[in-house]
């Protein structure tokens, strides 16, 4: 093998070792922020109850006095609802997540009113596009690379997993512990929630940054010796 093929193998390995242990972070990191994101989900279930209880009671209490059209629900008729003594706290300045937007949503029956998040949904009630506008459906939301429980970058470091096998088998005719090792690690990343996931991510790139340092060591070698050789021909 000539010193340019050494260098452009080196070159591709570096690259795919980077991108799969980037993507298994970013997996795993996902995988394990799931348990945080169903937190948040239902202290915003729990602050729809509290708004539409006091809501209830303000139109029991003051029939036709309190009204609500479908749309955000805003910081007007939040205050209105505490003047009056409907509700004890502020609710939306506490919501669990930046992305939650609380919203009213006119419901299949044309008369009753029902809240909603624009982020996290309702509880017990199917959302239409029709009626709540704000409603994003979860598989119509654009991609984004830090999303609590998506695992699409854990599935392409094992993509990256092959490729990178074959290059390491091609030229050992075997492959090396440390991959080995990773190899192992990819279905203990799918598992559980918080703790595990982001564990075994921390273990990956460790052994990722392990590899990606035997790999540089090989290319300064592979530099030095390259330079004796150009020395050597003057």
């Amino acid at each position: 093998m000539t010193l340019t093929q050494k260098k452009n193998r080196l070159g591709v390995l570096l690259l795919l070792e980077i991108l799969m242990g980037a993507a298994f972070w970013i997996g795993t990191f996902n995988i394990s922020s799931r348990g945080h994101e169903q937190a948040r989900q239902k202290a915003c279930f729990a602050a729809q109850q509290v708004l539409a209880n006091a809501i209830e009671d303000a139109q029991m209490g003051h029939p036709g006095t309190f009204a609500i059209q479908p749309g955000p629900f805003s910081q007007e008729a939040e205050s209105d609802l505490l003047r009056k003594s409907f509700l004890k706290v502020p609710v939306l300045s506490r919501l669990p997540s930046q992305e939650c937007s609380i919203h009213i949503c006119t419901l299949e029956s044309g008369l009753s009113r029902s809240l909603y998040c624009a982020h996290h949904g309702a509880l017990d009630v199917n959302l239409s596009p029709e009626d709540c506008p704000a409603w994003i459906p979860l598989n119509q939301r654009p991609w984004k690379v830090f999303h609590p429980g998506d695992a699409s970058c854990l599935l392409l470091a094992m993509v990256l997993f092959l490729p990178l096998g074959f290059l390491y088998f091609q030229q050992q005719r075997r492959l090396p512990g440390l991959l080995l090792l990773r190899g192992f690690l990819f279905i203990p990343g799918f598992l559980g929630d918080r703790a595990l996931p982001f564990f075994i991510g921390v273990l990956f790139s460790g052994l990722t940054a392990l590899a990606v340092g035997f790999l540089l060591w090989e290319a300064v070698g592979i530099m030095v010796s390259g330079k004796a050789s150009n020395d050597s021909t003057l």
